[in-house]
């Protein structure tokens, strides 16, 4: 996160939500590709079972990895459709209910299942496999299958590739870096007994990619079409709360330099209909010196084309569609303009 908020690096891979939040917040980068799809398990020990129901997790304790990130996301989306609530002290756990308790990482995570602090733990493959082989961690649900029978969704998004938006729009660039992902995710697909070596000699010695755990990893490294980003956008918008309309009210600059967004009516994007009106929206804030210039010279009753009038300083995505909404403050003109609002394309 800290490389992409500071503009370090070229290319980053991190949670889709995460890299959303920080282009929300200025970071120069767009989501070229999905490097994985859901691969999400519960894992954990059992005398008894070695696929576990929703019903068998009611009333245990759970240790989940990235409680803001993807991984949070989907277990808390998926305990939500099932009417399961979260608990803050286990003390106060019934069936209808289970405690979550987060870790910075799958061996955490492990280690709270070990310990005894927690029955179950959510991970990631290829912590899921080696935990199993390794471990004896021998019970195990598949989050993607309960992601599905809630949502009707095959998979979700859960780690991107972002790029850097200058290099975004260099063709070589792009037309370079996925022919070398295609030949990588080949590699890595006929190859699966070789990724573990491979992973050891050139990442860190630590790493474990047990063979039976490739396929589970979900490998993506496509091209995004207009499809699959609307169904990133709709995956972002049911499952992110930190993407809320209040929060992008205050990431707005508010001072004498700029114009606040503020109202905005509903549309639909360029890559298709988001679902519903756009009561939930990005802002855009604009100088006020070019907002003056364009109320002068539209007049009363103005009408604001979003992107096609305004180069705007920065852009906060949601759900499909950037509103370049402005308002004047106060009175400047002493009326109030007619806003009308336009799409751009997706920025992510």
């Amino acid at each position: 996160a800290k490389e992409m908020q500071a503009g370090l690096s070229d290319l980053v891979i991190m949670p889709v939500n995460a890299g959303a939040t920080l282009i929300n917040k200025g970071a120069d980068y767009k989501l070229v590709s999905i490097a994985v799809d859901g691969s999400l398990y519960l894992v954990g020990k059992s005398d008894t079972a070695t696929t576990l129901t929703i019903d068998d997790i009611k009333g245990k304790r759970i240790a989940c990895i990235g409680q803001q990130g993807v991984p949070g996301l989907v277990f808390r989306y998926i305990l939500k459709a099932n009417n399961i609530s979260i608990v803050d002290d286990v003390k106060n756990l019934n069936d209808t209910s289970v405690y979550v308790q987060y870790a910075g990482d799958g061996l955490q995570a492990k280690t709270a299942v070990e310990n005894g602090s927690v029955d179950y733990a959510v991970v990631g493959e290829p912590a899921a496999t080696t935990f199993k082989i390794k471990f004896g961690f021998n019970a195990q649900m598949d989050l993607q299958a309960e992601y599905k029978k809630v949502s009707g969704k095959e998979t979700y998004p859960q780690a991107g590739i972002f790029v850097k938006s200058s290099l975004a729009s260099d063709t070589a660039f792009m037309d370079a870096l996925f022919t070398a992902l295609k030949a990588s995710k080949e590699w890595v697909k006929n190859n699966p007994q070789s990724v573990n070596d491979f992973m050891k000699a050139n990442a860190y010695e630590s790493a474990a990619f047990p063979a039976p755990s490739i396929a589970k990893c979900n490998v993506n490294a496509e091209k995004l079409t207009a499809e699959k980003k609307a169904e990133i956008l709709a995956f972002l918008k049911n499952l992110a709360p930190g993407l809320s309309i209040r929060r992008q009210r205050q990431m707005c600059i508010r001072d004498r330099h700029t114009l606040s967004a503020h109202r905005v009516r509903a549309c639909d994007c360029d890559m298709g209909d988001c679902g519903e009106s756009q009561k939930q929206a990005a802002y855009t804030a604009v100088p006020r010196r070019r907002a003056e210039r364009f109320f002068h010279a539209r007049g009363r009753g103005g009408v604001l084309a979003g992107g096609r009038i305004f180069r705007a300083s920065y852009s906060l995505v949601f759900c499909g569609v950037v509103f370049d909404c402005v308002r004047t403050c106060g009175n400047i003109y002493g009326f109030k303009p007619r806003i009308s609002v336009s799409y751009t394309h997706l920025t992510l």
